[in-house]
């Protein structure tokens, strides 16, 4: 639901606050006019006061910023009219009715909710000492929102001739880190060359797939979730892959991939920027 949220931001002695309307917090802080780059957003140490109001701070700089709610009125309140529709009449006297299958109740978590989650977590990724600890923790992420049965981190090796296994999680897992397959192969080399996310419902009929891998392992994928690792200015890392979800893999799923790849993207183009 779109509404108002009051931002307040705080750097030393100086404080600025605006109103913007938005359908979440996260948003709003995007859409802020606050000088502050998405690139920067993402790194911002974030905590939920009791109260709901969002407190992010840059440990850098120590700029505070405060998101909260603008309250409004409760709507009225509203009273349904009779309805038009014959009432049900009462079971007879000894008779006793069947009990009707309730419905299961499937819970539905919102792509804002999710993001928002994936918002305080992903800092980790941006602190990571090193490539492989920084794939470690982005699949972990992912996999804590998106259920699979393995998933796998694979980044450009230096010299850009393939992509290295950095973190696998999955029965195959022990032998798939360190692994280097070659770069124009398989599907993972496809989402690394044309830079475009992939959702597979059965390999076996995909002739991209690369089964050298599946029988290496031992592991045999049916379907996958692959996207690219992206920095925002466009740079390609790797790919992030998921295998065998216990159901079929959905829009959101692939937002919450997506996301996450783009966090890592954006913590390779740092370090390798520095060298």
């Amino acid at each position: 639901m779109v509404q108002d949220w009051r931002i307040r931001t705080v750097l030393g002695s100086e404080t600025q606050e605006v109103i913007v309307n938005a359908e979440s917090w996260l948003d709003a802080l995007a859409a802020a006019p606050l000088g502050v780059k998405p690139a920067a957003i993402a790194k911002l140490s974030c905590a939920v006061q009791a109260d709901g109001t969002v407190v992010a701070r840059d440990m850098t700089s120590g700029l505070e910023i405060r998101v909260t709610a603008v309250k409004v009125g409760l709507p009225p309140k509203y009273t349904m009219p009779p309805s038009s529709f014959p009432q049900r009449a009462p079971p007879a006297p000894g008779v006793v009715e069947e009990e009707e299958e309730e419905e299961a109740s499937v819970p539905l978590v919102m792509t804002t909710d999710v993001m928002e989650m994936l918002f305080m977590e992903l800092g980790e990724v941006s602190t990571a000492g090193g490539v492989a600890e920084a794939s470690g923790i982005a699949l972990r992420i992912l996999l804590g929102h998106v259920q699979a049965g393995a998933g796998a981190v694979l980044i450009r090796t230096r010299k850009g001739d393939g992509l290295r296994f950095r973190a696998a999680s999955g029965p195959a897992s022990r032998k798939l880190v360190d692994t280097v397959i070659p770069l124009e192969k398989g599907i993972a080399g496809f989402v690394n060359y044309m830079g475009t996310g992939l959702v597979i419902e059965d390999v076996s009929r995909d002739g991209r797939h690369n089964s050298k891998v599946d029988r290496s392992t031992g592991y045999s994928t049916q379907a996958l979730l692959a996207v690219p690792v992206r920095s925002e200015d466009g740079a390609i890392y790797g790919v992030v892959e998921l295998m065998n979800p216990p159901r079929p893999f959905t829009d959101v799923d692939y937002d919450v991939a997506a996301r996450v790849a783009t966090s890592l993207g954006e913590m390779l183009h740092a370090v390798y920027s520095a060298h």
